[in-house]
């Protein structure tokens, strides 16, 4: 498949050959990811969301909801270096609207040792997790 940084410039170009023409075809997960992309007040969701992403092309053994080496099991990785290691550069790079720094330090995703999902994370941050699944509670984020 190639190095990460050769993946993350691929999907940019395959992208916009046809910025009209959506490469996801699922319209839930689209219209998910979307939200999480577009919501300007909190930028992390996009570089978790590409770290986890690009973790999953480049070793499709891992689990993009296991992006900490502390969970210790099988399909775990560190997406804290895929984030510092490629997305930094990328969305340098392409002057994206993104933070300028790892997503896996901000407080909400700091010292996570069990996967990802709604229910695990609900209790230590509610308000993320209403985020990612695109309930944003503040109405902070773009509509849909």
């Amino acid at each position: 498949m190639g190095d990460p940084s050769q993946i993350l410039n691929r999907a940019l170009a395959r992208a916009s050959a046809n910025l009209s023409k959506p490469l996801v075809k699922d319209k839930g997960v689209r219209e998910r990811t979307e939200y999480v992309c577009r919501c300007l007040r909190n930028r992390a969701g996009v570089r978790l969301l590409m770290a986890c992403l690009l973790a999953k092309i480049d070793r499709p053994e891992v689990d993009p909801r296991k992006p900490y080496t502390e969970i210790g099991d099988r399909g775990a990785f560190s997406g804290r270096h895929y984030d510092e290691a490629y997305i930094t550069h990328f969305i340098n790079e392409h002057r994206l609207p993104c933070n300028p720094t790892t997503a896996f330090l901000t407080p909400a995703l700091r010292n996570i040792d069990q996967t990802l999902t709604t229910n695990s994370m609900s209790t230590r941050c509610s308000y993320w997790m209403k985020y990612m699944r695109g309930e944003c509670p503040r109405r902070i984020c773009w509509p849909r």
